[in-house]
């Protein structure tokens, strides 16, 4: 399964980095507070839909890319990482 799971390369608003815990803590949150996330198709697996979102925690950061998949019951993490291709100006996300 494709992924760029990197939360210990992502600054918290606090100044400190992610764990893989503090992304999921980060996750719920933006879930509890319906912060927006769109269901995108995957290309690998082909066809399988996840769910995407960016946030910004902090003016000077980057933008943080999050996407989720939902199988088997669980909630999968596929990708957690400053999103550096809209910074750029660049083409979108999609695995």
């Amino acid at each position: 399964m494709p992924c760029d799971w990197a939360p210990t390369q992502v600054e918290t608003k606090l100044g400190l980095f992610f764990s893989d815990a503090g992304a999921w803590v980060l996750i719920a949150e933006l879930l509890e507070s319906s912060h927006p996330f769109k269901e995108v198709t995957l290309r690998v697996p082909k066809g399988d839909i996840a769910y995407e979102t960016t946030v910004r925690l902090r003016a000077d950061l980057p933008v943080i890319y999050i996407k989720v998949q939902l199988k088997a019951g669980r909630i999968w993490g596929r990708s957690f990482h400053n999103d550096l291709r809209s910074a750029a100006g660049g083409e979108k996300h999609g695995e």
